[in-house]
């Protein structure tokens, strides 16, 4: 499958783009891989890098099939972090613990 890669300054790419290219820094070691998801925290770090552009996928050009793809993986994601916290108890650190975590994973809802 061949997708689009857009060419982006740092501040117009948002957290949920992928990465088309990997992305290097002066020295030609990659700071993020091919791949990578942006999240409000990669994001953050590359501002504070210097970083002011990157290749991502153009998420217009996205595919259903690709797209019943990434939801699969979501639902697969959201399974595994309720069988890990299982058996966590109600209170509020586990709660936030929890929340933290689907934030992470990108899970969290909007």
């Amino acid at each position: 499958m061949n997708r689009q890669e857009l060419h982006l300054a740092l501040d117009q790419a948002s957290a949920g783009m992928t990465l088309a290219r990997d992305l290097l820094d002066a020295r030609g070691q990659v700071l993020m891989a091919q791949g990578t998801e942006l999240g409000d925290a990669a994001l953050a770090a590359l501002h504070r890098r210097d970083v002011t552009a990157v290749w991502v996928f153009d998420a217009e050009q996205a595919s259903p099939d690709l797209k019943a793809q990434e939801a699969a993986l979501r639902q697969h994601h959201q399974a595994r972090l309720a069988r890990l916290f299982r058996h966590v108890g109600g209170g509020a650190d586990d709660r936030h613990l929890q929340d933290l975590m689907l934030h992470y994973r990108g899970l969290a809802a909007p």
